[in-house]
């Protein structure tokens, strides 16, 4: 996991996943998939392990965004993002 950053309506997780041998491109989308339902998965246990008003909500819409980079500096691009750029969006208002 190389970044997270969690907004009041969304979650950005930069992470890489390491495709299993033998593979072809449906399965790696296949596990990049698995990976971040898994993601949600445990993020909604912690959610509903917590005494709180949204405790019992819904928390996820169906699915979510997935994106590929491809080197080490679109990697860095992001990460600033994830980590900094929304924040200083938010100022900028």
């Amino acid at each position: 996991m190389h970044a997270v950053s969690v907004r009041s309506n969304h979650v950005h997780v930069v992470v890489t996943v390491v495709p299993k041998t033998g593979n072809n491109d449906y399965r790696v989308a296949d596990g990049i998939k698995r990976v971040r339902d898994e993601l949600k998965a445990n993020a909604t246990r912690a959610v509903r392990r917590c005494e709180n008003p949204i405790a019992n909500a819904k928390v996820w819409t169906k699915g979510g965004d997935i994106q590929f980079v491809d080197t080490d500096d679109d990697l860095e691009q992001v990460m600033i993002y994830v980590l900094e750029a929304q924040d200083r969006m938010e100022r900028d208002k």
